[in-house]
């Protein structure tokens, strides 16, 4: 728990909570995720790091796949991260409906399993922190996009299924 940078208060509230599945590391691509069930109630959540500083593929998508495509179609990460989930959700590590959760770049791929047809029903729930979304800033899909959105030919998805909890620095009063 000294890796996630939890006091030992959280580690143990955390440790109480939760019981870890199954864990996954792609070597290749640089992806994490991990599979946790709530002791008491069974809900399942999946957890998908973001990016790591040392990671070069992990930039690599910041830059290339996030600001420039904003897609996770040919992102090496997701492509590793769906092909996990159809295995978990085949063999049995993942229920037939959980909940998805990931921090900056891994709230990127977060976004794209809500947005991906073979997952729509299985994912009851996104929470992602300090998130991009999907849809990028520049670039020549960025036209093509937008025409194919007004055409209504753009994939959808349910926005409603997705919660983007954006951190403020400095302090605010209520």
């Amino acid at each position: 728990m000294k890796k996630a940078e939890l006091s030992a208060g959280q580690a143990r509230t955390f440790v109480g909570t939760y019981q870890v599945i199954e864990q996954f590391n792609d070597a290749l691509t640089g992806l994490s995720t991990t599979v946790f069930t709530d002791k008491v109630s069974g809900e399942a959540f999946l957890a998908i790091r973001g990016m790591k500083d040392s990671d070069r593929m992990d930039l690599l998508t910041d830059l290339i796949d996030i600001t420039w495509l904003g897609s996770t179609t040919l992102q090496p990460q997701y492509i590793s991260l769906k092909f996990k989930v159809a295995e978990w959700l085949e063999n049995g590590i993942l229920p037939q409906n959980f909940t998805v959760t990931g921090h900056s770049l891994g709230g990127f791929l977060a976004a794209g399993l809500v947005a991906e047809p073979m997952f729509t029903n299985h994912i009851s729930h996104a929470y992602l922190y300090n998130a991009p979304g999907v849809g990028g800033y520049t670039g020549p899909s960025a036209a093509a996009y937008a025409i194919l959105d007004f055409l209504g030919v753009a994939s959808t998805y349910d926005q409603s299924k997705i919660s983007n909890i954006e951190a403020a620095t400095g302090t605010r009063a209520c």
